[in-house]
């Protein structure tokens, strides 16, 4: 095919001019180069206005613009995401990668955690909890703590027992004590016989 001119580029109406720039590419309608397209602005279009489509992070919502961001900074492409994925045991399309990004698919918990790992970056509201030594470390104080506590229950239950054992021999010896004491004649109820 031969390559268009600037007359049969000017042939094209302004909303196809848009069309054809919107793609990136000329293929649909002539074989005109990027660069002599660039000299027939589209007048219909402002000036820096975004493509229709392209949403903005608030409107793809926090884990889409998460998604979307930490896919960019694993540095891969939606389907080496999906090949990735599927690796990991959890198979999906690239649809629903384009979804989840685009805000429109809300994924479930698992497959955000899968994402999490093949892009190395946890998704909101999921990042790893501190390092674990903090938590061991808290655990053994705790441990030692209860562990103090036991033995000094353990010994005061040793001290009760050994004053109930004396109060027990005590009231022994009161017992016999007083089996063995002669009996006083005013300790005899007065109108007892003898």
């Amino acid at each position: 095919m031969q390559e268009a001119t600037a007359t049969d580029v000017g042939r094209l109406g302004k909303a196809d001019r848009v069309h054809v720039r919107s793609l990136g590419t000329c293929g649909t309608f002539c074989q005109v180069p990027h660069a002599r397209l660039a000299q027939f602005p589209a007048t219909n279009v402002p000036k820096g206005a975004n493509m229709p489509g392209v949403k903005t992070p608030a409107e793809r919502g926090i884990i889409g613009a998460w998604a979307y961001d930490a896919r960019l900074a694993a540095e891969l492409t939606v389907s080496e995401a999906v090949l990735k994925l599927g690796e990991m045991g959890h198979r999906v399309h690239e649809a629903t990668i384009r979804g989840i990004e685009s805000g429109t698919k809300r994924p479930g918990r698992a497959l955000l955690r899968k994402l999490g790992e093949v892009y190395d970056n946890p998704p909101p509201g999921m990042e790893p909890a501190e390092p674990a030594l903090d938590l061991i470390a808290a655990l053994r104080a705790q441990t030692d703590a209860i562990t103090d506590l036991v033995e000094e229950l353990r010994a005061d239950r040793r001290g009760r027992e050994a004053v109930w054992e004396m109060a027990a021999r005590f009231q022994e010896g009161a017992a016999i004590e007083a089996a063995n004491e002669p009996q006083s004649p005013e300790a005899v109820a007065p109108g007892a016989d003898r």
